[in-house]
């Protein structure tokens, strides 16, 4: 355990905890606590299309799954599980 004052680093398939902070087109901008801003596209979650898609407002917690993290990109979250692909939450 490291002390509360550094930055989260992501790696993938960490899993986290982030508060929503923008929604914008097609995805949500989650804040994980992180340098750099990741992102939760509106079809990463089960059974999501474009007519039926999760609405998340704006201060709402979400738990994902980091999919890809690379240090000169922002990260992409994911809400599925990669094993199953059921929704983590029913």
């Amino acid at each position: 355990v490291e002390g509360l004052r550094k930055r989260y680093i992501p790696r993938e398939g960490d899993v986290v905890v982030g508060i929503v902070t923008q929604r914008m087109g097609e995805v949500y901008k989650v804040d994980i606590r992180a340098p750099m801003p990741a992102y939760l596209p509106h079809l990463a979650f089960n059974a999501a299309t474009k007519r039926n898609r999760p609405i998340i407002e704006v201060g709402s917690l979400v738990c994902a799954r980091v999919q890809a993290a690379r240090p000169d990109l922002d990260t992409e979250l994911t809400c599925m599980d990669p094993e199953t692909k059921k929704p983590w939450a029913t």
